[in-house]
């Protein structure tokens, strides 16, 4: 029988094997020379990453289970709906700053080592953006019978949410753009049509 993987230790190699790799680059950089600057043997090494398919899934997993555990209880702690939703925009930005160059290496490491699985990577994918998903749901509904909030359907609004993060996730990547007018736009045009009974009354 094959002894189990030791997660912390393979968080650890992980969290080292990121470093390595944003400094030395994908390409440039072979499974034995990861070994050798993580000083550890190349068999040990491969025991827990076959290759940078499996490498891949450990800083896909190590990258959202840190910005899971950081944002979630964050967000389940805010009353305020809006506020929540504001508060989920800014902290994937926030999240894209800090981890611009891990995000960058994930999307090397899927080209090289999961280019024969896209469905595969899509699925992990989605993964991580059902418990936000659901998260927003629950809050939007919750919000709207409280009337805190306008009626609107609840599915729409939080897919609006998520292509806006998805959106500011891609201009960080790519344009290294600074999102700080765009996120007062948002507030000022979208949070702020998002109020309840008042503003239909203010409206009318």
């Amino acid at each position: 029988m094959a002894r189990p993987l030791d997660i912390k230790k393979r968080n650890e190699i992980t969290e080292r094997a990121v470093k390595v790799l944003v400094d030395r680059g994908v390409h440039g950089t072979t499974m034995s020379d990861l070994a050798r600057a993580l000083d550890i043997k190349r068999p040990t090494l491969y025991w827990y990453f076959p290759d940078l398919g499996a490498l891949f899934d450990a800083i896909f997993d190590f990258h959202n289970q840190r910005f899971n555990e950081a944002v979630l209880p964050e967000l389940a702690g805010i009353e305020d709906p809006v506020a929540a939703l504001d508060l989920f925009l800014e902290r994937v930005l926030q999240n894209c700053d800090a981890y611009r160059d891990e995000i960058v290496l994930m999307f090397q490491l899927w080209a090289v080592g999961r280019s024969d699985a896209p469905e595969d990577v899509l699925a992990r994918g989605r993964e991580f953006l059902n418990p936000f998903r659901e998260l927003l749901l629950q809050l939007i509904r919750s919000a709207q019978e409280q009337k805190q909030i306008r009626a609107m359907d609840p599915e729409g609004l939080a897919d609006l949410v998520l292509s806006l993060v998805h959106g500011a996730l891609f201009q960080k990547v790519v344009r290294h753009a600074d999102l700080s007018a765009m996120r007062d736009v948002v507030r000022q045009l979208v949070w702020s049509q998002l109020g309840g009974d008042k503003n239909d009354e203010s409206s009318q």
